[in-house]
This record gives C-alpha cells, sequence and structure tokens, in this order.
C-alpha cells in the first residue's frame, strides 16, 4: 500500500432490523431488511421489469417447490416505488406440452400493449433431464400481472438452437414497432428482431462478438439513454475472471435495425466490480422516462451453496442508470433508490474500514472489498475474495456510499461511478 493514502469520505446505511428468527433454523438470520428477497425457496434472475397502472411489477426466475434451481418459473411482486414490495402467486410456472416434454419459464421481459401487460419469455423445453430446445414464447395479462395466460400459438421466434434465450422487448417510437434483444449465448452474439403486434417476428440483425467472450452471454437489454446514444448489456465473465459471472455493457447508436457500439477498443466495460450483480436488466415504461436497473445478487459459482433458508437468493437495490462524461469518455453511473438514511463518518488517510468482517480500503487507484475471513466462507472454496473497482481520486478524496443489509454490502464509488456488491454472511 501507498505509504499515504487519500482521505475516505464515507456513507454508510446499515440496516439494524432483525428479522424474526427462526429458532429451528438460525440461516434465517440472513435475511435483509431492505433488499428483496423472496418470502421462501430458490431465485435468481428478475425477470419482466415494468411499470403499470401505479405499480412496480418485479417478475422473477423461481422454483415453486424447493430452495435450489429447478422448475423454473416466474414469481411476481409489486411495489408503489421500488422499496417495500407485496409478494403475489406465481405468475407463469412451469408446464408439460403436448409432447410430454417439460417446458420451464426462463427469463424475459414485460411490456404493456393496449392496456394488457405482455410477458415475452424463453420456452426452456427438456425431457428426462436433457435440453431439447429454446425459443421464445408469449404470455398476456388483463389483470394488472396477477394471472397469466399463455399465447396458443406459441413459440414466436424459434431459431431452431438449444440454447436461444432471455428476450428483452421495448417499444421503438421512431418506427413505432417492437425490438426484441435475445442471446444466442455460445457464439457471443445478441439477435435483434422487430414485430408490429408481438406475435410475429423478423430478425432485423446481430451483435458481437466484441469485449469479454470467456463466457457465453445471457440476459441482454437495449436502451436509449439520451438523444443519440444507447447502451447494450449483456451477462457474461467477470472483470477478474474465474469461476465468476458479471455483467459487461457498450456504448453507442441504435437506429432501428442496428446497434453499432463506439469505439470497439474500449471494451469491455463492467457493470459491477463485485462477486454478487448478475442478469441486471432495466423497466418497461416507467414514468419520467428514467432507466432503473434491479440485478440478482449472487454468482454462478456459489449460487446454490450459500447458507440461507428458507430462501435463496436476492435482488441488489434498484438502481437509477445515468450515462455521464468522464475524462476516459462515456460512462454508466448508478445510484441507489432506497430511503435507508445513511450514516456519515470520514476516515484519516491510514484507516480502513471493517463492516460485517469485511475490509474496505483504497490503494493503487482502486477501492477494494476484501472478504476472505468475513464470517461463514467455507460452504464454498469460490466464495472467499477480494474486489477491485478503479476509482479516481476527487480533491484527494475517494467517496464511498455504503449500504449494508444483513447478508449483502453495495458499495458505491464517488456518487455511484463504479460498484461493488458482495454478499457476505457474518458469523453474529
Amino acid at each position: 500500500m501507498p505509504r499515504c493514502l487519500p482521505f475516505i469520505a464515507l456513507l454508510i446505511a446499515c440496516s439494524c432490523k432483525q428479522p424474526e428468527q427462526n429458532a429451528a433454523d438460525l440461516r434465517e438470520r440472513y435475511r435483509p431488511a431492505f433488499h428483496f428477497t423472496p418470502d421462501h425457496n430458490w431465485t435468481n434472475d428478475p425477470n419482466g421489469l415494468v411499470y403499470f397502472k401505479g405499480e412496480y411489477h418485479l417478475f422473477y426466475q423461481y422454483n415453486p417447490y424447493a430452495n435450489k434451481w429447478g422448475h423454473m418459473s416466474w414469481g411476481h411482486a409489486v411495489s408503489k416505488d421500488l422499496i417495500e414490495w407485496e409478494h403475489l402467486a406465481v405468475a407463469i410456472e412451469e408446464y408439460t406440452d403436448a409432447a410430454g416434454n417439460s417446458v420451464m419459464i426462463f427469463s424475459g421481459s414485460a411490456v404493456v400493449s393496449n392496456d394488457t401487460i405482455v410477458a415475452v419469455y424463453t420456452s426452456h423445453i427438456h425431457r428426462n433431464g436433457e435440453q431439447i430446445r429454446q425459443n421464445q414464447s408469449i404470455a398476456y395479462s388483463i389483470d394488472s400481472g396477477r394471472t397469466f395466460t399463455r399465447y396458443e400459438k406459441n413459440p414466436v421466434v424459434d431459431i431452431g438452437r438449444r440454447d436461444f434465450r432471455d428476450p428483452k422487448v421495448f417499444w421503438y417510437e421512431p418506427q413505432k414497432k417492437w425490438i426484441m434483444a435475445a442471446v444466442v449465448p455460445d457464439l457471443h452474439k445478441v439477435q435483434l428482431h422487430e414485430s408490429r403486434d408481438l406475435k410475429a417476428w423478423m430478425l432485423l440483425s446481430e451483435f458481437g462478438p466484441l469485449g469479454d467472450t470467456t463466457k457465453i452471454w445471457e440476459c441482454p437489454d437495449l436502451f436509449e439513454m439520451t438523444d443519440d446514444k444507447w447502451v447494450m448489456v449483456v451477462s457474461n465473465s467477470h472483470p477478474q475472471g474465474g469461476p465468476y459471472v458479471g455483467m459487461q455493457y457498450f456504448i453507442g447508436k441504435f437506429d432501428g435495425t442496428t446497434f453499432t457500439a463506439d469505439s470497439p477498443g474500449q471494451y469491455p466495460l463492467y457493470v459491477d466490480y463485485g462477486k454478487d450483480f448478475y442478469a441486471g436488466v432495466t423497466f418497461n415504461n416507467v414514468p419520467g422516462d428514467k432507466r432503473i436497473m434491479i440485478g440478482w445478487a449472487n454468482n454462478w459459482a456459489y449460487a446454490g451453496d450459500i447458507p440461507t433458508s428458507p430462501w435463496k437468493g436476492m435482488m441488489a437495490l434498484p438502481r437509477e442508470l445515468t450515462l455521464d462524461q468522464t475524462e476516459d469518455g462515456l460512462r454508466l453511473k448508478q445510484l441507489p433508490i432506497t430511503n435507508e438514511q445513511p450514516v456519515t463518518k470520514n476516515l484519516s488517510p491510514s484507516e480502513t474500514i471493517e463492516i460485517l468482517g469485511c475490509v474496505i480500503g483504497y490503494d493503487s487507484g482502486s477501492v477494494y472489498l476484501d472478504r476472505r475471513k468475513a464470517g461463514n466462507t467455507s460452504f464454498n472454496k469460490h466464495f472467499p475474495s477480494i474486489e477491485r473497482a478503479p476509482a479516481r481520486l476527487i480533491d484527494g478524496k475517494v467517496k464511498l456510499n455504503i449500504y449494508v443489509d444483513q447478508s449483502i454490502i453495495e458499495v458505491f464509488i464517488n456518487g455511484g461511478e463504479a460498484v461493488i456488491t458482495d454478499q457476505v454472511f457474518p458469523k453474529e
């Protein structure tokens, strides 16, 4: 570490609200107080994020039957403010098709059309544990998302591949049409399709490979940030490599047919530098055209082993995204949406911060979070880790906004110029 460190201006939002303890299972103590978790059982990717008639809808990958991955369906919760969530019944559940195959409801999106919520999702078709095919299907709700009916002529997009998934659909106003972004994971490509009615689709173009291609691509999103700049995000590798997964993004132009990334040599750019932010996508139909993202706060390297019960998996705080000019060019900036009031503290140059057993500090142009000795790390060999995010000094200081909630820490650096999101399972 350098001999002289900058001051670290610190804002910490800590949850001291202990959820009710289950005497038979102390693992319940890890449940966060202001991050979304299902009441019970497994969750992963956020799906179908849409605002409709005063409610934010959070659909999510969910196993209705167990606290592990499987039987994937769409769970459902709604909120008036993105802070307090109401759990609702499973929205779209796994089923058996006419050929006797099991069809899981994989990730996708939701839009509003003619006062109806239309879900666009991947049908994951399998039999006896063997994956057969993935294609894109739709279902619709006329009761504000409480119940859905699958379209009788599904699938609506099928390119004949075992792996083709995660459709994100949005309305493209200049040409009065729907656009779908879906991935061909192993080819590191995002396909763009268009439709006038959400039923008949035509391939427009492909984006990729570009940036980080060390792991398959998943969960694409394409959205407008300014009058002439668009952002494409995909979930794939982690900036520190290894078995971990993360998210990258590209900045460029979209003309209704093709997305073209600016300055191809600048990639990869990463959304979050922690180990626990994946499959993040943005809401459709938000008032004021705000761009709000929610991500799954977990990592496939150890997701099935984390020591929580009767639930497994949570969502990171919703984040409002902007595109800001920096000395390195345009970059995403992220600010959390929460009503938690931070505690402020200034640290001297020689100090580090310890939170829930993690050590947070600054050296060599980066903020780091070290959870290698933080509580329970033995459940998976890949969990103990140290994360680093690039950070500039502003008047000799690094400003950290740190949100701490039972078993998750989110560090927003210099007002959201970079973020580290990590789970942690303290012994006390």
